[in-house]
């Protein structure tokens, strides 16, 4: 596993002996109604990925995050955080491959996702899924309800293209909280709405660590200035 394919929000998929790990890791740490979805997450009938997360890193383990599909009889999600070891993984899957597949639209969210990646697509720009949203096309669990907000990547493009699909994309779907990050090359991601606000900075996140990146060190990222 090449070390450049370890990206925030990479889908990394466990072999057997992987999870069977965990297991014995992590179910002394829950009980309840959430060591049932952590059971969900690592003996279910789906094989649902770990997500690769911003961790200290450790030798020979990979920071992952699980999300089970079921929510929590309080509404949110149950977050799991583990280290799974590197040689577990036996496969990673990006937010752009997932973008490229077909995959049900069963409701407002994932109809949004077929027509905002035909939109990017449209306008130059290349989209990735995350989230709910890219976790329900990898493994088709329902994932995505009607309290989901929908989470995309997006490579960096003129800044102009950006501004313009961001106004279409709220204007098409007024009614869902669009969350987009834009994954620079210096491995970094970083707010697509930030970009457009007042200010010389932004957040950027990587996998290593967060912190400012100034607009006029990113802008040949965009080909446009940001500031």
């Amino acid at each position: 596993m090449a070390e450049a394919e370890l990206k925030r929000h990479a889908l990394a998929f466990l072999t057997p002996q992987g999870k069977a790990l965990l297991k014995k890791e992590l179910y002394p740490l829950y009980a309840g109604e959430e060591q049932d979805r952590l059971k969900e997450v690592l003996e279910g009938g789906a094989d649902v990925p770990g997500i690769v997360r911003r961790a200290e890193r450790r030798e020979a383990r990979l920071a992952l995050g699980f999300v089970p599909q079921r929510r929590l009889s309080s509404g949110n999600r149950l977050r799991i955080a583990a280290y799974a070891p590197s040689d577990a993984v036996r496969k990673l899957r990006s937010p752009y491959e997932l973008a490229q597949e077909d995959f049900p639209v069963r409701n407002l969210s994932m109809e949004a996702v077929q027509r905002l990646c035909a939109l990017a697509l449209a306008r130059g720009i290349t989209i990735g899924v995350i989230g709910s949203a890219g976790l329900e096309i990898a493994t088709g669990l329902p994932y995505t309800d009607e309290a989901s907000d929908l989470d995309m990547l997006l490579k960096p493009a003129p800044h102009r293209l950006l501004a313009e699909f961001y106004r279409e994309a709220k204007e098409m779907y007024p009614r869902l909280v669009l969350d987009f990050e834009v994954e620079l090359p210096n491995g970094y991601g970083t707010k697509l709405a930030e970009l457009f606000m007042d200010g010389r900075s932004v957040l950027g996140k990587s996998v290593c660590d967060v912190r400012l990146l100034q607009k006029e060190d990113i802008a040949v990222f965009f080909k446009e200035t940001l500031i």
